[in-house]
């Protein structure tokens, strides 16, 4: 148990140093203002958020299994993780000072790519 903690901190060190080196480059070739602090709270947002719904998918799964069965469990599953990963998109943009209409354009570009 406590290698997985070392682990997950060292983990989280490394995402943090690569969110802020990779948004100092972005930002200095786009020549966008963005602040370390809120890049840091992004990459902590979406990693515990992440954790947090792969958590609660998995015991919403077992728990529930039992009563309605493997398929319509593992669907259900599905249904939260689709959810909870869209909240957690919602709150990293909005962390980072995205508005909607850009995140809405910038996912209708990457959708048609």
């Amino acid at each position: 148990m406590q290698f997985q903690l070392i682990r997950f901190f060292l983990i989280l060190v490394i995402a943090i140093g690569l969110a802020v080196g990779t948004a100092y480059i972005i930002s200095d070739i786009l020549k966008l203002p963005i602040d370390i602090i809120n890049v840091v709270d992004t990459v902590i947002i979406v990693l515990v958020g992440i954790i947090s719904v792969n958590l609660i998918a998995k015991s919403l799964k077992s728990k529930v299994g039992d009563y309605i069965g493997k398929t319509t469990s593992e669907s259900i599953s599905l249904v939260v993780q689709i959810l909870g990963y869209t909240i957690i998109g919602i709150i990293a943009l909005t962390t980072l000072h995205v508005g909607i209409s850009s995140a809405l354009f910038g996912g209708t570009v990457l959708g048609l790519v």
